[in-house]
């Protein structure tokens, strides 16, 4: 069930040693940064899809907790 996902991650990691970038056919990485927290989200399917600031109504309330102490 899992093959494909590793296969699929373990090419990620491949790019990303030699290139920098760990995109494949399978699926675009974008960069991250603190404007649009790009992140790759991997699914119980074992797709593979980035989302922009994902869960980010968790972070902020996470921010805020941790600004309060």
């Amino acid at each position: 069930v899992y093959k494909e996902l590793a296969k699929n991650l373990s090419n990620s990691w491949v790019n990303f040693a030699r290139t920098g970038n760990p995109s494949t056919d399978f699926a675009q990485w974008t960069p991250y940064n603190l404007k649009t927290r790009n992140t790759m989200v991997i699914g119980n399917d074992n797709s593979m899809t980035m989302h922009k600031d994902y869960k980010g109504a968790q972070r902020k309330i996470l921010e805020n907790i941790i600004k309060t102490r």
